[in-house]
């Protein structure tokens, strides 16, 4: 008898996947799949159809390398998460005007006001804007 176990762990790979491509209908993400599997795979599955389509078949293919499979795709949009957000510094962000800046920490200081902050956090939060403000003024000053 096959391992019961790996039900849950194939889905909760593919819903990793899915979850990347929402706009996927399910079908849509198994075939996509397959194909992906097939191409680094040496063609496994395909089936030469009428025409200039090809047909797969994965009956046989077993759960333990499937799964493999899976894992390698959600390693890899891990890495490419990673890079994403490794990329996106501070230093490649457009920067905003002190003014500009003063205006959402009053904004911000609104909602949290609004949303029952404590106004002891709420001002330590604004000191803390206004020093960021004034770290900022000095560095534009050397």
């Amino acid at each position: 008898m096959r391992d019961p176990k790996r039900i849950p762990k194939i889905l909760s790979l593919l819903q990793v996947i899915w979850e990347q491509q929402p706009n996927v209908r399910f079908h849509q993400l198994i075939s996509n799949l397959q194909d992906e599997y097939s191409k680094q795979n040496n063609g496994y599955g395909r089936k030469e159809a009428a025409g200039d389509t090809n047909d797969l078949d994965f009956f046989y293919l077993e759960d333990e390398q499937w799964e493999d499979f899976l894992e390698t795709i959600v390693k890899n949009l891990k890495k490419e998460e990673k890079s994403e957000l490794d990329s996106d510094d501070t230093e490649s962000r457009t920067p905003v005007s002190d003014e500009v800046f003063e205006q959402r920490v009053k904004e911000i200081a609104e909602l949290l006001s609004e949303f029952g902050f404590e106004k002891e956090k709420v001002d330590n939060f604004v000191e803390a804007a206004k020093k960021q403000i004034q770290a900022s003024q000095k560095e534009g000053t050397n």
